[in-house]
């Protein structure tokens, strides 16, 4: 009796972390289709570079900008734009399942793929606040 109440929390245990993580996977694939590349190619040089500085008192971020980003982009290659360089060791692709709209701005098309290029998964624009570098391409296509 004591083994199947066991057996029972078990099953149950162990169907509800199925559900919660099916559940999961399917929310973050609600809105985009995202993998990584080993290869991309820039269209329309929609490619710009980033950076966040975090400082003493004062932090900055902005645009770098584009000048100096090739067209074809491959793990391991280093871009600098002015005096900012990145390795590309990750590239990320999201391909936009519908419109992604925040506060009347539109971030994506359904349709659309863009990319995100940085040497770290840390230098992606999210998480704490650290010094970072990143590439952002409004509109590539993944070649591998």
């Amino acid at each position: 009796m004591r083994n199947n109440i066991k057996l029972v929390h078990i099953v149950f245990f162990t169907s509800s972390l199925f559900w919660v993580c099916l559940g999961s996977s399917l929310a973050e694939n609600k809105y985009s289709k995202d993998y990584k590349a080993r290869s991309i190619k820039v269209i329309n040089k929609s490619a710009k570079m980033h950076y966040h500085d975090v400082g003493l008192l004062f932090d900055s971020s902005g645009e770098v900008g584009s000048e100096g980003i090739p067209d074809i982009i491959q793990l391991g290659d280093f871009i600098t734009v002015k005096d900012k360089t990145v390795q590309a060791n990750i590239i990320e692709v999201s391909e936009y399942l519908q419109d992604l709209k925040y506060g009347g701005r539109v971030f994506g098309k359904k349709g659309q793929v863009a990319c995100m290029i940085a040497g770290r998964e840390e230098d992606f624009p999210h998480g704490e606040m650290r010094d970072r570098v990143w590439i952002r391409v409004e509109h590539c296509q993944a070649l591998k």
